[in-house]
């Protein structure tokens, strides 16, 4: 009777397809799809790293002081013409607050919100 159970195993999973197992997208994924950069955007992009770091620390505030603190371990990433909101928050509503705080900085650069609602 064992037998016929791990036979029935075997073939349960031979003819039964397994659920795709959902994977959050990776952010640099999108680094590789870069389409060509007019020059006018091309001025409004961060060209240094200092100006990266200072850009990421006036959108991290700005995110911090529209949700009142509450993105746990917020991260910012620029990265050319795209921003990376990451962290963790209690509500939608939170991370909503969050991308319309960070899309008040910077018009002009293309946002990812990936942060994680708990």
């Amino acid at each position: 009777m064992a037998a016929r159970g791990v036979l029935f195993h075997r073939l349960l999973l031979a003819v039964v397809p397994r659920s795709p197992t959902r994977f959050r997208e990776d952010p640099m994924n999108e680094l590789r799809d870069i389409q060509p950069v007019s020059p006018e955007l091309l001025r409004l992009v961060p060209q240094t790293l200092d100006e990266a770091e200072t850009l990421a620390t006036s959108i991290e505030k700005a995110v911090q002081q529209e949700t009142a603190g509450g993105v746990a371990d917020l991260t910012v990433v620029v990265r050319g013409d795209r921003v990376w909101l990451h962290g963790s928050c209690s509500s939608f509503y939170c991370k909503q607050l969050a991308q319309h705080a960070a899309m008040t900085v910077p018009a002009h650069l293309r946002l990812t919100n990936c942060i994680d609602v708990d």
